[in-house]
C-alpha cells in the first residue's frame, strides 16, 4: 500500500499544485487548503488518466483523501 500512497501523494500535490511533503498521510479535503472545487476536478482528471477510465459520479464522491485516492490505484492495478 506504500506505493499506491506514494503515487497517490504525487497525484494530489500535481492537481493541488503543492509541494508532495506538504500532503500528510491522512491527508483530506478538509485538512488542505488548496483542495478546493477546482482542484479537485484536476486531482480527479489526474486519476481517471492513470487507472484508464472513468470514475463514476459517486465514487468522484468519495475520493476526497489520500487514502481513497490510495485505495482507487490500488483497485485498478
Amino acid at each position: 500500500m506504500t506505493d499506491h500512497i506514494e503515487r497517490a501523494r504525487a497525484i494530489l500535490a500535481s492537481g493541488l499544485e503543492i509541494d508532495p511533503s506538504m500532503i500528510a498521510e491522512d491527508a483530506s479535503i478538509l485538512t488542505l487548503d488548496a483542495w478546493d472545487s477546482l482542484g479537485h476536478i484536476r486531482v480527479i482528471t489526474a486519476l481517471e488518466e492513470i487507472v484508464g477510465r472513468e470514475l463514476p459520479p459517486d465514487k468522484v464522491a468519495e475520493v476526497i483523501s489520500l487514502p481513497e485516492i490510495a485505495a482507487v490505484l490500488s483497485e485498478n492495478e
